[in-house]
């Protein structure tokens, strides 16, 4: 039996200068022809419309929400029945119209913020990135291993990598071209 060197082995992986062993695979170190890195979004951006769309409907809902809320404290507050300003309104009630664009404007600045503030909790959302490590075989390209450990996944993939230089080294060595 030979003495093989191990490149890496933690959390279920061993790669050794013969073998590369995976939780779902394991793959000759000669078979093995390339190791590639894949950064992968968690959560993939939907469409600028769909985004758009969810953001002003629930934009919209919690404005009126809170409108409904704020705007009934405020209305009652100052003895204004909130719902005779929007037949004031209608009718050309100056003091209607006055609190009618009081109600659109708290709604405008209350929208703007839920608007940003969700925009951003979304944006936070897409960046979140998992990293993969891909090895080209003559079977095809498998993915070995998915984590969200950029530097875990960097180990596994520089470990196979010099795994195949050792190997590809040793077989110069061993090959009737090398004993000249």
């Amino acid at each position: 039996m030979t003495n093989r060197q191990v490149f890496f082995d933690e959390r279920g992986i061993h790669i050794d200068s013969a073998m590369a062993r995976f939780p779902r695979h394991t793959f000759a170190i000669a078979g093995i022809t390339s190791v590639v890195r894949n950064t992968l979004e968690k959560y993939p951006q939907a469409s600028r419309l769909h985004l758009n769309s969810w953001l002003a409907l629930y934009t919209l809902v919690e404005c009126l929400l809170v409108l409904v809320v704020l705007g009934n404290l405020l209305f009652w507050s100052f003895d204004i029945n909130p719902l005779g300003v929007l037949p004031g309104m209608m009718e050309g009630n100056p003091a209607s119209l006055l609190h009618g664009l009081w109600s659109f404007l708290l709604t405008a600045v209350q929208g703007k913020f839920f608007w940003q503030r969700l925009k951003k909790h979304i944006q936070q959302r897409a960046k979140h990135l998992r990293f993969q490590v891909v090895v080209s075989a003559a079977g095809g390209e498998k993915e070995m291993i998915q984590d969200e450990d950029r530097l875990f996944i960097d180990q596994v993939a520089n470990a196979l990598e010099k795994a195949i230089r050792e190997e590809k080294k040793g077989n110069e060595w061993n090959s009737p071209e090398g004993n000249d």
